[in-house]
């Protein structure tokens, strides 16, 4: 029960797809699955679950609405629990991290860490700040393990501006499914600021431009078949079906429905990716 709670708390489906990033990263890089990758998928692990145990921790109250099954919320695990947890995956990373070039290491301690730690604890809090770090913070995955396994910044620019492009949006529409808990504990997110209405249209243009942006790179990079076949089919026709969604279900139910959709968007995004590598052209 303890191990079903725990994956509950670090969100496992949500670390599968990291996982499936620094795999994808690696692939794209041409290089091997050697010990630097089993790392690099450590420590990004390890960094997503120091970020969801806080949230979970520091949500406690918009959560017995939001999100009622929670294993905090249900006192399923209990506090003495997680600060066992919180000293093994801090331990762990320290270790993990002392193996990693310095470039990567000044990325974890002094971008990632902290910026999920600030998130968590203040920027959350304040519209639009909130939503856009931690969207920075999802895509810069691609960035670290590129910087893990090359010591550089030179391909996966691209796969990060997606990635923080699709989590913008996810993380707008979370906002929009968690509307109730959130206004119970007087956070200062987008759609309660502005309301559910106008969030709708803004999603609407967001997701609107976004298609439109999807497609550029086939004009830009000698008319790549392979990428606009698997950009249309993998891409556009989910951005269809959540625009579809959104217009003429726009219900709490809907919102949640869209989440995860955005969610497979971004296996979707990874896929596309592989089928045309035409980032490596830059």
């Amino acid at each position: 029960m303890f191990v079903k709670n725990f994956l509950h708390l670090i969100r496992a489906h949500n670390l599968c797809i990291a996982l499936l990033c620094v795999f994808i990263s690696t692939w794209l890089l041409d290089k091997p699955i050697d010990f630097m990758f089993f790392l690099c998928s450590l420590i990004v692990l390890i960094s997503m679950c120091l970020g969801y145990i806080m949230n979970d921790y520091l949500d406690v109250k918009s959560d017995k609405i939001n999100h009622p099954k929670r294993p905090l919320v249900n006192d399923k695990i209990k506090p003495h629990n997680i600060r066992i947890i919180l000293f093994v995956l801090l331990a762990l990373l320290i270790y993990a991290s002392s193996f990693i070039n310095i470039k990567s290491i000044y990325l974890l301690y002094i971008i990632i860490l902290p910026g999920l730690f600030f998130y968590n604890l203040i920027f959350k809090k304040i519209l639009f700040v909130g939503n856009f770090i931690i969207s920075v913070l999802l895509g810069l995955v691609f960035i670290f393990t590129e910087l893990v396994l090359t010591n550089d910044i030179d391909y996966l620019y691209i796969p990060f501006f997606l990635a923080t492009c699709f989590s913008f949006v996810r993380e707008i529409i979370k906002d929009m499914a968690d509307y109730d808990g959130d206004l119970a504990v007087n956070m200062k997110t987008m759609p309660i600021v502005f309301g559910i209405g106008f969030m709708k249209k803004f999603i609407t243009v967001l997701i609107i431009l976004l298609m439109a942006i999807l497609l550029i790179p086939y004009f830009l990079f000698e008319h790549n078949v392979k990428y606009l076949i698997s950009l249309i089919l993998f891409i556009e026709i989910p951005l269809i079906y959540s625009l579809f969604l959104l217009v003429k279900f726009p219900t709490k139910k809907t919102y949640k429905r869209l989440t995860v959709v955005f969610k497979v968007l971004c296996i979707s995004g990874l896929i596309v990716i592989m089928f045309s590598k035409i980032y490596l052209y830059v």
